[in-house]
């Protein structure tokens, strides 16, 4: 409740980064700003399919970076709802839904609710674009239900053109 995570540092940090299992709750307020490269806001991994994960009333922002989510999830019950993510840099993915077994299970349910993301392209002239994502969903996993949420998928001009690259939801392994 009310706690704010920074992770600057990297590759591969995390803000919560979860092994075990353990049920995950957070809520009110609290807030994860992700910069560098490879790093993520909550990383949960496969042993979460025990367990689910509550995200209420919370920001991420990727600030900066590449190859970073604000969440990371695998396996396991997924719900977020209320917040906002912002999604920046380059190859960056705001929610990144997957399962290590490549199959999906009902208890593997994810919902997204009254949620604001924004998929932003870098105001960047040498490295136009971003392939940033809202929401990635990979390896068998669903997404049981998205009300109430707006993806805004952004770009920039560069040299007189508009750039815009990012994807508001991928579905599929590739």
């Amino acid at each position: 409740h009310n706690t704010n995570f920074t992770v600057e540092s990297g590759p591969f940090s995390n803000g919560i980064r979860i092994n075990d299992g353990t049920k995950l709750d957070v809520t009110g307020g609290s807030s994860f700003t992700t910069k560098g490269n490879y790093n993520n806001g909550i990383y949960a991994t496969d042993a979460m399919s025990a367990k689910p994960i509550n995200i209420v009333d919370a920001s991420f922002n990727i600030e900066a970076g590449s190859n970073s989510n604000a969440i990371y999830a695998q396996g396991g019950q997924f719900d977020i709802s209320g917040g906002s993510i912002q999604v920046n840099g380059k190859y960056n993915n705001g929610i990144y839904i997957v399962s290590q077994t490549n199959s999906g299970v009902v208890a593997d349910k994810v919902a997204i609710k009254n949620m604001n993301i924004d998929v932003n392209t870098p105001d960047n002239t040498a490295a136009p674009g971003a392939h940033n994502t809202g929401i990635y969903v990979g390896n068998g996993r669903t997404i049981s239900e998205i009300t109430g949420t707006t993806i805004n998928v952004n770009g920039t001009v560069n040299a007189g053109t508009v750039v815009n690259n990012n994807v508001g939801i991928v579905v599929g392994d590739n």
